[in-house]
């Protein structure tokens, strides 16, 4: 059984203790004078009631443990039992060593379960503190459910609103980093949002094809349409006044 555990130096410590016998292959890159583990297999000998072989796959975290998303690096933060992230697309969060060992059987790349994490990691942003995640915490999220599609279009607006510095400043709209922000279960189904927007005139930018097929608007901002169409949605929920994502 393979089990997912972040690697710096040493083995993960559930397979440290005077009966272990261990023995690591490893493929090392060396940057910046310090050594870094691209890829290591731990095979470990554990004592117990019986003698049993586990086979631990061990790899540093070059994508987000949550939605697969490329991110610069994924490190022990100080007081936390676990690692922080900081997503492009979910923001930043930490999660405990328990959580994230478990997302791999959790989460899976054929249903729904990682959109869904994702947008509800990036809502709990909207409070200004930076999320901190336990397998308890990330079972009730997982309960949760996806926006409609209309309530994409609504996530949106407001966003725009919160992050745009006021009317007539802009910003790039792009599937792969605004996915979770919208609640879409694609970053195609984000481009599909986007280009209504914009066809619609709530939204105005320069919409661009990529070699996949995913639309990203350059330079959008809000119409005249779009600043009314904010203004409805935070007298509909006056608390999204107060809300930023980070």
């Amino acid at each position: 059984m393979a089990f997912p555990f972040l690697l710096d130096s040493e083995p993960p410590a559930c397979l440290v203790g005077n009966r272990l016998q261990a023995r690591a292959s490893t493929e090392a890159v060396y940057r910046g004078g310090r050594q870094q583990h691209s890829r290591a297999t731990w095979c470990a000998t554990v004592s117990a009631r019986r003698n049993c072989a586990i086979s631990v796959e061990v790899r540093r975290m070059d994508q987000c443990p949550v939605c697969s998303s490329p991110v610069p690096s994924s490190t022990d933060r100080q007081g936390v039992d676990g690692v922080g992230v900081d997503c492009p697309n979910c923001g930043s969060f930490d999660l405990s060593g328990t959580a994230l060992s478990e997302l791999s059987f959790t989460l899976r790349d054929d249903d729904l379960s990682r959109p869904l994490l994702s947008h509800a990691i990036r809502r709990m942003q909207e409070s200004k503190h930076r999320p901190s995640l336990n397998s308890g915490i990330v079972a009730r999220l997982l309960q949760g459910s996806l926006p409609t599609v209309m309530e994409q279009a609504d996530n949106l607006v407001l966003w725009l609103g919160r992050t745009l510095k006021g009317p007539g400043s802009v910003i790039d709209i792009d599937p792969d980093l605004h996915q979770s922000i919208l609640g879409a279960t694609t970053p195609e189904g984000c481009s599909l949002v986007v280009n209504h927007l914009v066809e619609t005139g709530v939204l105005s930018g320069t919409v661009v094809t990529t070699n996949d097929g995913r639309s990203q608007a350059l330079g959008a901002t809000l119409t005249f349409e779009g600043w009314r169409r904010l203004e409805a949605l935070r007298r509909e929920s006056p608390s999204s006044l107060d809300a930023h994502e980070t």
